[in-house]
């Protein structure tokens, strides 16, 4: 108890050295989130539920866990929203952002009935998530038609940057009402599908996800707007809850331990995890943890997806569990790299915000997105982890909306 004390006082310490000192919005934001974490997790431990692990709970893991998200943190501390310049209104940008409300249509309606169904059921709901956990061969996808496949997996690769394009489009100076459904569509069509598959993480990270770029873009949205997209994120975020709470009842209500004790446990557990687990893994994977796609580019013999069964018997903890992404780098590389390779990232962004300062672009934001979603996503685990394309498409999407206002700029200079 006193070593959960410790990592939440660390929390707490530097969430009011934040506020004092007058630190921006976005470091608050993820301070606060990771304090929280820190706090479920002191309530995790003290339930029948928590897992002990291979060591008990001790110090020194939390000191290099606060450590490094000290160095995750730092660049984003003199980062300031006013610094973004106003965004130009791409006409090119236009018809992208309706190609994608009309590819939105299908797979939307197509999962909200699918979610409906499975909703009626719980057992089946649970049912649903647990095969698509254990059964590889299981198609998560089987619900819906051709198009809507196809345009539910486009959604998917987006999901990273879809709250930016709803947000964006929110600062134009006129809007048309049926393309902004048409993004929003867009946006809730894989936490539908999630929902649908019984899982409660994509929604909520995607929710989170919204409130960071709210924080980066909020300066340049009309002041008339801002409460219509405070109304409407509140009444989100109710239904969220209410589905994620349905989720976690329809999952695990029939067990011998309370409902609270899972919530704790869900939010709480990765800082438990790693100071019981993670910290004593037994082997690290050199990569296959955080990075299976590109491991297996580079060692054919692996998967291209993570294989748990092999990591659980090669590190000798569980691995079907969260061990923040400090800790899910640490397995993969052990403490010197993980440090080093937090230091690096932490350094380009540091040069990123000293050299952006007033002329921050379209691509830049993106990329100080995915950034800001690594400490997001990273109070449970790595999100290079999931879908290693859906960096690549974010990565394809920011330069082509570079592309879109280098080549109109062009034209109105001709």
């Amino acid at each position: 108890m006193i070593v959960q004390s410790f990592i939440f006082l660390c929390f707490a310490a530097l969430l009011v050295y934040c506020l004092a000192t007058k630190k921006s919005a976005i470091s608050v934001f993820l301070v606060s989130m990771w304090l929280v974490v820190a706090f479920f997790g002191f309530l995790y431990i003290n339930t029948s539920i928590f897992y002990e692990g291979r060591r008990p709970m001790s110090f020194l893991p939390y000191i290099f866990l606060f450590g490094c998200f000290a160095i995750y943190i730092w660049p984003l501390y003199n980062f300031r929203v006013e610094d973004i310049k106003p965004f130009k209104e791409s006409r090119l940008l236009i018809w992208f952002f309706i190609f994608c409300g009309v590819i939105s249509i299908i797979p939307f309606a197509e999962n909200l009935m699918h979610a409906l169904k499975s909703a009626s059921d719980p057992a089946a709901f649970a049912e649903f998530y647990d095969r698509s956990k254990s059964d590889n061969s299981f198609d998560m996808k089987a619900h819906l038609s051709v198009p809507g496949r196809i345009f539910t997996s486009i959604s998917i690769y987006f999901q990273d940057i879809s709250p930016f394009l709803l947000l964006y489009y929110l600062t134009f100076k006129h809007i048309n009402k049926l393309i902004l459904i048409g993004l929003f569509l867009f946006t809730a069509t894989p936490i539908l599908f999630m929902f649908a598959a019984g899982s409660r993480g994509i929604p909520v990270i995607l929710g989170f996800c919204f409130i960071a770029y709210y924080i980066l873009l909020h300066k340049h949205i009309p002041e008339n707007r801002k409460n219509v997209i405070g109304i409407v994120f509140l009444i989100g975020a109710v239904f969220v809850g209410v589905i994620v709470s349905y989720i976690t009842i329809s999952r695990f209500g029939d067990t011998e331990f309370d409902i609270s004790e899972w919530i704790y446990r869900y939010i709480g557990e990765p800082f438990p995890d790693f100071n019981c687990d993670g910290f004593h893994t037994r082997q690290h994977t050199d990569g296959y943890n955080c990075f299976p796609f590109f491991q297996h580019l580079w060692n054919p013999a692996l998967p291209d997806t993570r294989n748990i069964m092999h990591l659980s018997h090669q590190t000798g903890i569980r691995m079907y569990v969260y061990y923040t992404f400090i800790g899910d780098i640490y397995i993969d590389f052990g403490p010197i790299f993980c440090v080093l390779f937090i230091l690096a990232l932490a350094s380009i962004m540091h040069v990123f915000v000293k050299r952006g300062k007033g002329s921050y672009s379209i691509p830049a934001i993106i990329i100080m997105g995915l950034y800001l979603k690594m400490g997001i996503v990273g109070y449970m685990f790595m999100f290079t982890k999931l879908q290693p394309l859906m960096i690549v498409m974010t990565v394809i999407l920011a330069l082509m909306l570079n592309f879109f206002n280098a080549f109109e700029r062009e034209e109105e200079e001709a």
